[in-house]
């Protein structure tokens, strides 16, 4: 097998190629408040999240009341749809989970002429006093963390009630594999249903705390119907009890409460959880049902604290997570266990290139009580919500930002994300990259740009035949 220089050399004719080493405090602004949208102006942004093709997306509120659905593949974003194309509907608000697809598509969670419902390209998908889906007889009373994967399949948790207009009785988990038909909309989930021996599905149980891969695969935080407080709260992933609240974590201590959910398209579980260890210890990261990361451990000559505010993993098994140092720090761990501290809040960021400070983070926004606050794509910057602080003074501002993952470091060629790699995996790259214009994921190096390097690293990891 000839070295990477050479192989590089045979197939472009250029020599060694060299990925770009990230820069810590490097990051791309992708919105801010204050900056132009649709006519007005942005007043907040919310979570971003990806469609592994690149491209991220986030709903944003405008200065003079609308919301607006707002997508990038790696620079300023732009505006791609806002709520006055809604009308004759009346949209107003929007949660901050929401899901983008490859093809353009979307939804989100707005109040429909006064209904709490679920929206998206293709119009009002269910809303609050509809009759529940699946459950003859029954009403829907709210739709909540609607999410959607790369090929338009969106998701998300509905209360129901036995009369119109009444209280939550049970909840669902709900998928439309195509929202321009309502109709089509099944349950996957719901209170009463046996998801473990002996264990079922509380009234309130379907939490709002879950994860679904780009091929479908789904992790839940559940309670169980009848189980004392301090045993009822379950993960539960692709039909299997992973974990549950007071049984043995592997470390010989019980589950305590858990905190944040992921998977991949590979079925690789991840999530945060308390344990009844010391309580300078207690707080664990969970890949697989190991335990990888704890409370008190040294990542990158920071000391882990206490609390983790988000996670996701990708499908390469690239994780991110964001834990208290005592600041809140983004950490990128890598599958051979590298974990690099990405960026943490009272640190500062060039956004214009030019090596000088242009804001301090003053907060990251990202919380798992009130949605999923990270999402990754298998390549590309990580996004975050977070509040910035103009060097030299004014108003703390909102922004998304996308911050470059370590480069160059990680052997990737399952391009697909599969499992096997196979001609598939170079050709899909070979396309992606061939693109006009070329897709973000084609950023192979997770630099600034696809260019020819990211080609000649990505031919030479594959025929090198690492995974």
């Amino acid at each position: 097998m000839p070295s990477r220089p050479s192989l590089i050399g045979l197939l472009l004719g250029m020599g060694c190629a060299s990925a770009a080493t990230a820069q810590v405090r490097s990051a791309v602004l992708v919105a801010i408040q204050g900056g132009p949208a649709a006519g007005s102006t942005i007043s907040t942004v919310n979570a971003p999240f990806v469609d592994n093709a690149g491209s991220v997306g986030f709903v944003a509120s405008l200065a003079d009341a609308r919301r607006a659905i707002m997508r990038s593949t790696g620079g300023p974003a732009l505006v791609a749809w806002e709520s006055s194309l809604g009308l004759p509907t009346a949209l107003t608000g929007g949660e901050s989970t929401m899901g983008i697809s490859a093809a353009g598509g979307f939804i989100y969670s707005p109040s429909a002429d006064g209904r709490d419902a679920v929206y998206t390209q293709a119009g009002l998908l269910l809303a609050a006093d509809d009759p529940a889906p699946g459950f003859p007889e029954r009403f829907v009373t709210f739709c909540s963390r609607p999410r959607m994967i790369g090929s338009g399949t969106a998701v998300w948790v509905s209360g129901t009630a036995a009369t119109q207009g009444g209280a939550s009785s049970a909840r669902v988990f709900y998928q439309s594999a195509d929202p321009s038909n309502p109709s089509l909309t099944t349950p996957l989930l719901a209170s009463g249903d046996t998801f473990a021996p002996g264990l079922t599905i509380s009234a309130s149980g379907i939490g709002f705390d879950y994860d679904i891969s780009e091929n479908g695969r789904r992790i839940h935080e559940l309670l169980a119907a009848g189980a004392p407080a301090a045993s009822d709260e379950c993960i539960w992933a692709d039909g299997v009890l992973i974990a549950r609240e007071g049984s043995p974590a592997p470390d010989g201590t019980n589950w305590g409460p858990f905190g944040g959910v992921g998977i991949n398209n590979n079925g690789d579980t991840l999530f945060a959880a308390d344990t009844t260890g010391p309580t300078n210890a207690d707080q664990v990261l969970v890949l697989n049902g190991a335990i990888i990361l704890r409370e008190g451990d040294v990542a990158d000559g920071r000391t882990l604290g206490a609390s983790v505010s988000a996670l996701a993993i990708d499908n390469h098994r690239n994780i991110v997570v964001i834990w208290t140092t005592p600041a809140e720090t983004l950490f990128f761990r890598q599958p051979d266990g590298t974990t690099t501290a990405l960026i943490a809040v009272g640190e500062t960021i060039d956004t214009d290139g030019d090596g000088a400070a242009d804001y301090t983070v003053s907060d990251f926004n990202a919380s798992a009580v009130i949605g999923p606050g990270l999402d990754l794509a298998d390549a590309g910057p990580v996004y975050l919500h977070v509040d910035l602080q103009p060097i030299g003074g004014g108003a703390t501002l909102q922004a998304v930002i996308g911050v470059a993952r370590p480069g160059g470091s990680a052997c990737r060629p399952d391009y697909n994300g599969d499992g096997m790699l196979d001609p598939d995996d170079l050709s899909d790259f070979i396309a992606c990259y061939f693109s006009l214009p070329p897709c973000a994921q084609a950023n192979y190096n997770s630099d600034a740009a696809v260019d020819p390097d990211d080609l000649a690293d990505y031919i030479a990891d594959y025929f090198a035949g690492c995974v």
